[in-house]
């Protein structure tokens, strides 16, 4: 997970550098995540959407808000299937 912390940190400074582009990140060999960049220009509010594809286990929800709160993030929207 501390890698997973590191990466998004790297691409919270990409994205505010990169435009809308897409940012990929693989998690481990069958999980996955996908952030991408939406507004923050003129002084706005960034805002990034994060999409994560593993199998549930315990504690997986409190290591996702961990990550969120340590790029300094909130989570406005949350959905689970």
């Amino acid at each position: 997970m501390a890698e997973a912390v590191d990466r998004l940190r790297q691409l919270r400074k990409q994205t505010g550098l990169n435009g809308a582009e897409p940012w990929c990140l693989i998690l481990g060999e069958s999980d996955g995540a996908t952030v991408s960049y939406c507004g923050g220009r003129d002084g706005k509010k960034k805002m990034m959407r994060l999409s994560v594809c593993c199998d549930d286990r315990p504690g997986l929800n409190g290591d996702l808000r961990q990550v969120i709160r340590s790029v300094r993030a909130r989570a406005v929207r949350a959905e689970i299937s």
